[in-house]
């Protein structure tokens, strides 16, 4: 199915639990997925896993609290 296929979502706390099976169906309904949570390099994993990467990004919580922004 493809529900989502112009929907954006952005997800927080995506590397466990709900957040995770959230981008995981997102994914399968054809959204485009902004990823959060605190383990970054786990989030750049999954969105490879979920579709190869290609509309699935990944960015750390702790880059928006970040002194440099």
């Amino acid at each position: 199915m493809e529900r989502l296929k112009s929907k954006v979502s952005v997800i927080t706390g995506s590397s466990s639990g709900i957040g995770k099976a959230t981008a995981e169906r997102s994914a399968k309904e054809g959204a485009v997925l902004f990823l959060a949570s605190d383990d970054s390099s786990y989030v750049a994993g999954h969105c490879i896993a979920i579709d190869g990467g290609h509309r699935t990004y990944a960015w750390s919580k702790k880059m928006l609290y970040s002194k440099m922004w």
